[in-house]
């Protein structure tokens, strides 16, 4: 596979969470859908932000749970980066997507359609995957 191709080629389905469910909900999503990182929307729909494991794992946690707070009781909208999530276009090219995410200093970028709607995201991991593949002759 080229990176020339379009990144809709290497995306994963978009999961996303909400910013007033817990940091207890967000380990979870982490867990069962092995991505390191969520988009976050607010009750409106809107995408407000992005929250990683590593914004979780932290001093903020601890300063948190020595305040005697419980995950369940921390909302994500606390923890997460409140800028909306870095897209790019599904026709946009690896190549492009590669670069923007050097540039940008983040580990995935979300993919959206032409109409603006979040449908997938590429990670650093898909990246080193397409790379692996090709050099193995499989793409």
């Amino acid at each position: 596979m080229s990176t020339n191709k379009p990144v809709s080629e290497i995306m994963s389905p978009i999961i996303d969470i909400d910013e007033n469910l817990s940091l207890t909900e967000a380990l979870m999503r982490f867990e069962n859908s092995g991505v390191s990182g969520l988009p976050v929307k607010n009750s409106k729909g809107i995408y407000v932000g992005v929250i990683s494991k590593t914004d979780i794992a932290g001093s903020k946690l601890i300063s948190c749970m020595n305040d005697g707070m419980k995950p369940d009781d921390i909302k994500v909208k606390l923890f997460m980066s409140p800028h909306a999530p870095i897209a790019v276009e599904e026709d946009e090219t690896i190549n492009n997507a590669i670069d923007i995410m050097l540039s940008r200093r983040v580990h995935r970028l979300f993919v959206q359609d032409r109409h603006g709607k979040l449908m997938g995201v590429v990670s650093a991991f898909d990246i080193v995957r397409l790379t692996q593949n090709m050099l193995a002759g499989r793409g």
